[in-house]
């Protein structure tokens, strides 16, 4: 039997124990990448802004928010902000639940403030903050 023989043909007693390791080693390194990149927080969305087109009306004090179409919007995640506003603090407490084209609430509307700028700010979670509509009322 010539060298290369004996090599080709010899135990293959060391290859189970190496390729066990190396699959151990692989499989640890792809679990410590998934638990990386969920404790950074690159595994979870804090949320993209909705699509939807928001029209305001104005008349007594009272002012009237109405989603004109787009993407369907969580009012809790929705925050009203402005000077003017007297009481409310989301689209949830104008109208509960999910505001779909159509859907309308009104607000009261403090006509003694000078600032008369209203926001539409999406924050789900009290994360990042987007502002989806900016409207000022009217004097008058």
């Amino acid at each position: 039997m010539s060298l290369p023989d004996k090599f080709l043909r010899g135990s293959n007693r060391g290859v189970s124990p190496v390729i066990g390791i190396v699959l151990m080693v692989g499989i640890t390194v792809l679990l410590a990448a998934a638990m990386a990149a969920f404790v950074l927080g690159m595994g979870t969305s804090t949320g993209v802004a909705p699509y939807a087109d928001w029209q305001f009306s104005y008349a007594d004090n009272n002012l009237t928010v109405t989603h004109g179409g787009g993407d369907p919007v969580d009012g809790s995640a929705v925050l009203l902000m402005g000077q003017a506003i007297i009481e409310e603090d989301t689209l949830d407490d104008v109208h509960p639940g999910r505001w779909h084209a159509g859907t309308s609430g009104t607000v009261k509307i403090d006509p003694a403030v000078d600032d008369r700028t209203i926001r539409l700010v999406f924050a789900p979670g009290g994360g990042d903050r987007t502002i989806l509509a900016e409207w000022v009322i009217p004097d008058g």
